[in-house]
């Protein structure tokens, strides 16, 4: 199999993660956990003093914040932010009005806008009126009257989780979120205003009776080729080989240590520096699900003569659960090895055939030999006879 071919697998394998995730997610749900903060609730959270008022109308705001701890986006992916609150908004008026002759009525109005952020739900204005009555057999008519003028009362999910998320730290040392409270009092008083009126002071208190957010999130997914601990690299030493001889195949694989439970872990591509005969055996798994692994195959191709060098980046991110804080991750695959030619075979040289030279010295050498022998025998029967 060519190299670019095997990558090419496995950047498709990584591009059907979707279908991948149907088949790997259907057996293994995500574990969704909750962090609940209960904020501190004091007697009056909000208590706007508005003081000195005189004249024919006036009118005073102010705003107060609640303050929340963000989520730890390094937690885990955010996916839900709820909101419990409720409070009981009051107007307290205290004061006097000089009255010449006949009853005199007037007006405090009070109103209470809470504003949430991240396009959280929305929370109805508050707004009542109290009408303060003086009699001329009081004089001055001194007034201290308590209203409620409503009560606020949401609970719901937070459009935007990116208002209450940070890559801080989490906890109480986490960012803080106002939620604010737009409070107003006005004084009222009749256009044929032939008194004095001053009103010392206009209480508008918000008292809290529920404060909570509530954090929905699942932990995020750890890439590693170490089932122990995370490892990013792995070095594969194919070592030097002859050409056309087997090469070692490498057993590996890619590891979610998030835990059972924990996001899942995508391929989404690969790029590859430097360029080899290095073959997959078996793909680069396109989707692991948290605690999770999946194995892949990794041999060297011998037919090319050559020193190899190449390195494989795996880009990988949390699975896309429609939160905040998916993180990217990425892991390198070094492969090296030498392809050599075999050395040269080894001839054996067969026994050699004699030259014509040698072949008349050997018969010369026969015929003295029979002629030596001839003589002998004749000298041998001579000294018979």
């Amino acid at each position: 199999m060519a190299t670019r071919k095997a990558w090419t697998m496995a950047a498709g394998l990584a591009a059907g993660a979707a279908a991948a995730l149907l088949a790997a997610g259907a057996a293994q749900a995500q574990n969704v956990h909750q962090i609940q903060q209960n904020i501190p609730i004091p007697n009056a959270l909000a208590t706007s003093t508005f003081d000195d008022f005189t004249g024919t109308s006036t009118q005073r705001s102010t705003n107060f914040g609640i303050t929340f701890n963000s989520f730890n986006l390094s937690q885990g992916i955010l996916l839900s932010a709820a909101f419990d609150y409720a409070s009981l908004v009051q107007l307290n008026a205290h004061g006097s009005a000089q009255v010449s002759g006949q009853p005199y009525a007037f007006t405090m109005s009070g109103s209470s806008a809470i504003t949430l952020p991240g396009g959280g739900p929305a929370i109805n204005t508050q707004q009542g009126t109290m009408t303060v009555t003086c009699q001329p057999s009081a004089n001055p008519c001194v007034f201290n009257q308590l209203q409620t003028i409503g009560e606020h009362s949401v609970q719901g999910n937070i459009a935007q989780l990116g208002a209450f998320a940070t890559n801080g730290p989490g906890g109480t040392a986490g960012a803080t979120i106002q939620v604010l409270d737009n409070q107003q009092v006005s004084l009222n008083l009749p256009a044929s205003n032939t008194s004095n009126v001053n009103a010392d002071t206009a209480t508008l208190s918000e008292t809290v009776s529920t404060d909570v957010l509530f954090y929905s999130y699942v932990q995020h997914a750890v890439a590693s080729f170490n089932s122990g601990s995370t490892q990013t690299t792995l070095d594969l030493n194919f070592g030097t080989l002859q050409q056309g001889a087997l090469a070692t195949t490498f057993q590996e694989a890619l590891f979610n240590l998030g835990g059972f439970g924990a996001d899942g872990l995508v391929l989404n591509n690969t790029s590859q520096t430097g360029s080899g005969p290095f073959e997959f055996l078996q793909n680069i798994p396109g989707f692991v699900v948290g605690g999770a692994s999946g194995a892949f195959g990794i041999t060297m191709g011998t037919s090319r003569i050559g020193d190899f060098n190449e390195t494989l980046e795996l880009n990988l991110a949390d699975e896309n659960l429609g939160g905040i804080g998916e993180q990217t991750y990425h892991l390198f695959i070094d492969m090296t090895g030498d392809v050599v030619a075999p050395p040269p075979p080894v001839i054996t040289q067969p026994p050699g055939v004699p030259e014509p030279s040698s072949w008349a010295l050997l018969l010369l050498g026969f015929a003295s030999l029979g002629a030596a022998l001839r003589v002998s025998r004749a000298r041998r029967m001579a000294i018979s006879a």
